[in-house]
């Protein structure tokens, strides 16, 4: 039975002489995240020998010689394959195939998506309880970063409802994707409600904190440093964003010092990674975020008598 149909596939192949080619139809529409692979197959389903297939894209003429881009193509049917697929590899990608007796075309709108096109933003939810509590005479340090959504963003942040336009002790700065604002020296008059409000022109989003101030900022002769907690234990981050991981004393003796580890081996130097050391702070910055920046990270800080670490887990994702 399997050979009486294979050799009635091969006799209807050979009867359509004289016939224009038809194409299989294509998804219309196609949705990819970024980093990902695609292949896109163009079969000849009907028409006479020989055919000869292309492939465009917003109708340009694709170069097989493209180290992404690539295209393996056969009697009846031609492949192509994007790696690594980019914003910008966004399209509409069409393939025609045309004999002696005519032509065929199918096309395709490919969507690539790393932060979402024409969608208001959302905030990464960086902290498991929104009561902060921290010692009087600490610097109070606070990141708003976007996970997903259209640019350009504008962040604001507020004390109270009232918008915070800094101060001697405050500073704000603002980069693409995040916003770090910083309090230092902090007494029982900074307590209150914290917000960070982003926007675009399709929405906002918000996250907030209620900061208590408690006691005096134990930096005392033999006091080793005591860190403040990350914010929560994993933190998910879109691929190509930037962001601050911030590793801040809550209290100690000073001068204290700081170093950060990767998987809990890996020291990080600063000719690999943008680190900025302050007196009771170190910030790890993440200029633009890739797959490999996944794992662990633990900011371990020191001072003649003592010792104290944190770990957090970033999650580096093509799509959130």
């Amino acid at each position: 039975m399997f050979i009486l149909t294979f050799c009635l596939f091969i006799f209807t192949k050979s009867v359509y002489s004289g016939v224009a080619p038809k194409l299989t139809r294509f998804n219309p529409e196609i949705i990819q995240p970024i980093d990902s692979s695609l292949v896109l197959n163009c079969a000849a389903y009907l028409g006479s020998h020989p055919l000869r297939f292309q492939w465009f894209k917003n109708g340009l003429i694709i170069d097989n010689q493209s180290n992404r881009y690539q295209i393996d193509t056969k009697s009846d049917f031609s492949f192509l394959r994007i790696s690594d697929i980019q914003l910008n590899d966004s399209g509409n990608y069409s393939c025609s195939v045309i004999n002696e007796n005519g032509l065929d075309q199918q096309w395709s709108s490919l969507q690539v998506q790393g932060l979402m096109i024409n969608e208001s933003p959302v905030l990464v939810k960086l902290y498991s309880q929104n009561n902060h509590e921290q010692t009087k005479g600490s610097d109070l340090v606070l990141t708003c970063n976007v996970a997903k959504g259209s640019k350009p963003f504008r962040f604001q942040w507020f004390l109270n409802g009232v918008e915070i336009t800094g101060s001697s002790r405050s500073s704000i700065e603002t980069k693409d994707i995040f916003s770090l604002y910083t309090l230092r020296n902090i007494d029982s008059n900074d307590m209150g409600n914290y917000s960070c409000v982003v926007s675009n022109k399709f929405g906002f989003d918000k996250l907030w904190i209620q900061l208590t101030v408690t006691g005096l900022q134990k930096f005392y002769i033999f006091s080793k440093p005591i860190l403040n907690e990350f914010p929560i234990s994993e933190i998910r981050l879109s691929i190509n964003a930037s962001y601050i991981l911030s590793c801040t004393i809550s209290s100690g003796s000073t001068p204290i010092f700081f170093e950060w580890f990767k998987d809990d081996h890996k020291k990080l130097s600063s000719s690999e990674y943008k680190i900025d050391n302050y007196a009771t702070m170190s910030s790890l910055v993440f200029e633009s975020l890739n797959r490999n920046d996944t794992g662990s990270y633990t900011c371990n800080t020191k001072n003649v008598y003592g010792s104290d670490s944190i770990t957090t887990k970033l999650i580096i994702q093509g799509l959130i």
